[in-house]
C-alpha cells in the first residue's frame, strides 16, 4: 500500500514541477528576458519536483516487484526529466522559437515539457487513485 500512496505523491510533484516551469515563462516575460530569484528559483524547483515526480514511472514499474528493482528503477527515474527535456527542448526550439520576443527561443523547450509533465503529472494521479480504488475494492 505504501507505494500506492507514492505514485499519488509522487503525480503531484510531477505535476507541480511542471507548473512551476510555466509560471517561469510568466516571471521571464515580466522581466523582459532577463534574469532574477523568481526566474531561477522556479526553473530549479521544477527540475527537483519533475525529478521526484519521475520515480512515479520506476515505482509503477516495480509495483509488485522485490525492492531491489524498486530502488533500481527510481534511482534511474530522474533520467526521464533530463533525456525528455532535452528532446522535447531540440524539437521545440527550432518549431517555436520564432513565434515570440527574442527570448522566447531559449525558453520554448521549458515551455513545452513544463505542459507535458503538468498534464503526465496530472494524468499519472488520477491513475493512481483509480488505481487505488480497484485495489481497496478487491
Amino acid at each position: 500500500m505504501a507505494r500506492q500512496r507514492w505514485l499519488e505523491i509522487a503525480a503531484i510533484f510531477a505535476a507541480l514541477g511542471g507548473a512551476l516551469w510555466l509560471v517561469k515563462l510568466g516571471f521571464v516575460a515580466a522581466a523582459s528576458g532577463g534574469e532574477n530569484a523568481a526566474i531561477a528559483t522556479c526553473y530549479l524547483g521544477g527540475w527537483a519536483f519533475m525529478c521526484v515526480g519521475s520515480t512515479w514511472a520506476g515505482t509503477r514499474l516495480a509495483l509488485h516487484r522485490p525492492v531491489v528493482v524498486l530502488a533500481i528503477l527510481v534511482l534511474l527515474s530522474p533520467l526521464l526529466v533530463f533525456v525528455s527535456y532535452t528532446l522535447i527542448d531540440a524539437l521545440a526550439q527550432p518549431s517555436l522559437g520564432q513565434l515570440g520576443p527574442a527570448w522566447f527561443e531559449a525558453e520554448a523547450g521549458i515551455i513545452v515539457t513544463g505542459l507535458i509533465w503538468l498534464l503526465l503529472g496530472l494524468a499519472a494521479l488520477r491513475w493512481s487513485r483509480l488505481g487505488r480504488s480497484r485495489v481497496g475494492q478487491t
